[in-house]
């Protein structure tokens, strides 16, 4: 087998490669546009058999309305937004103590003349540096 026919061959299979993935790429959308065609149709026929009567669902959404439910719905979306930030914070100052070491390290690797921030593993600023009594 010569260069040229390898180089032949090359050609070939990316060609091959690239109709595959043309392939794929249309049937992965058909699938997607089907699924959201089935998922209206579905929603449309559920609306159109319950038009036009009292359903059990705009019952409770009533009740629920009366009973301030969207206040207790605003405190549980505080709730959950709190224990996120809290959360995140918390994964940020681990991380921040886990890179300390490696990222001195660095820096002393590039310039060992340098004098770091004197900054706490943690990253807070030592007692010593704070402007608070």
């Amino acid at each position: 087998m010569g260069r040229h026919d390898v180089e032949v061959a090359r050609i070939e299979e990316r060609k091959a490669a690239r109709v595959l993935d043309a392939r794929y790429s249309l049937a992965r959308t058909v699938v997607r546009s089907l699924t959201i065609a089935i998922a209206c149709a579905f929603g449309y026929l559920s609306l159109r058999v319950i038009a036009g009567s009292t359903t059990t669902f705009s019952a409770v959404l009533k009740a629920s309305f009366d009973l301030s439910i969207d206040r207790w719905a605003a405190y549980l979306l505080a709730g959950a937004g709190s224990a996120g930030w809290y959360s995140e914070r918390r994964l940020r100052r681990k991380t921040i103590e886990k890179h300390a070491a490696y990222i001195k390290e660095l820096e002393q690797k590039i310039d060992p003349v340098r004098s770091g921030s004197r900054l706490l593993p943690s990253g807070k600023p030592r007692k010593e540096d704070s402007d608070a009594p």
